[in-house]
């Protein structure tokens, strides 16, 4: 059993993909203890059917409203510092995860020790042997990436351990020493674009990341919230500038801000010809908030 691993889970009213994903690690051999729910200010009644499912065998932490993402993250991961662990994974609620997958991921850190950041293989849930995600490498000298293998078939011979550059939030599993060195998830960013944050610091710091292939699960694909709604489409907008506000450099600012420019003129044109009118403003909005104000509310769309 993989006794130094804390897995956190942020729930916002999905409490039947939250139950399933408990139900795939306990069959991965989690124990309770290791299971740390928290819940965004759910109104589902989300609470009632965890306990009612789990007891008091699982830690839940209640959060009064919903302040993002990063913060419901951060709950869980400064709670299980407190505990002691070394391990810490960071998971999706909407996933579920193959039963030697604990295994796999204690595994690797046996024989990768010189990786801080370790990820899964994500898998389609509705098409289980196609890649969705395994790490994005960096272009070099650029803060753009690109992505491993997005959308082909899994290959019995992928290597291992791939190397990468980032690692996806819906399943990053991070060591304690790169909390203890850069500090937390940022909140500002509320949604969408935390772990590239993170993962940016965490590489400055000089730390390594790989994805771990023989680590499964299925990834049923954000319910939460979906890139045709005002707000997911402000905030993928605003964050992906506010990242390339705070870590580029010289003629790099002019350069993202006219490559920003004409990917938001793009999709607002894309979604004016879809007729999809109320994302027009959240986008122009995300733009301009992202560029040209110095602090921005996650309701300004």
């Amino acid at each position: 059993m993989f006794t130094e691993l804390s897995i956190i889970i942020v729930n916002w009213n999905l409490k039947d993909d939250t139950i399933e994903c408990i139900e795939s690690l306990l069959r991965a051999r989690a124990s309770p203890r290791q299971l740390v729910i928290v819940d965004n200010g759910s109104t589902d009644g989300s609470i009632t059917a965890i306990k009612q499912n789990y007891g008091n065998s699982i830690n839940i932490i209640e959060a009064e409203q919903n302040r993002g993402y990063g913060t419901g993250v951060n709950l869980g991961i400064k709670y299980s510092l407190n505990q002691n662990f070394k391990w810490f994974l960071l998971l999706n609620n909407d996933t579920i995860v193959a039963e030697d997958f604990i295994e796999r991921l204690q595994r690797a850190t046996q024989d990768s020790k010189e990786y801080s950041i370790l990820t899964p293989l994500i898998l389609y849930y509705h098409n289980p042997s196609t890649i969705w995600y395994l790490g994005n490498r960096l272009i070099s000298k650029t803060l753009l990436t690109i992505d491993n293998y997005k959308n082909r078939q899994v290959d019995q011979n992928l290597p291992q351990v791939i190397p990468i550059d980032f690692a996806n939030g819906c399943a990053m599993m991070i060591n304690r020493n790169i909390f203890e060195q850069i500090g937390f998830l940022d909140e500002f960013l509320f949604m969408y674009g935390e772990e590239v944050d993170f993962c940016w610091r965490a590489r400055l710091a000089g730390f390594k990341f790989a994805c771990i292939t023989s680590a499964r699960i299925w990834h049923k694909i954000s319910k939460s919230s979906q890139n045709d709604q005002p707000l997911a489409r402000y905030l993928r907008i605003r964050n992906q500038i506010y990242f390339y506000q705070r870590y580029s450099h010289g003629m790099q600012k002019p350069a993202y801000l006219l490559f920003t420019l004409f990917r938001t003129t793009y999709l607002c044109s894309f979604d004016l010809f879809k007729r999809r009118t109320s994302l027009f403003r959240p986008s122009l909005n995300g733009w301009l908030d992202g560029w040209f104000k110095k602090s921005v509310s996650k309701s300004g769309y």
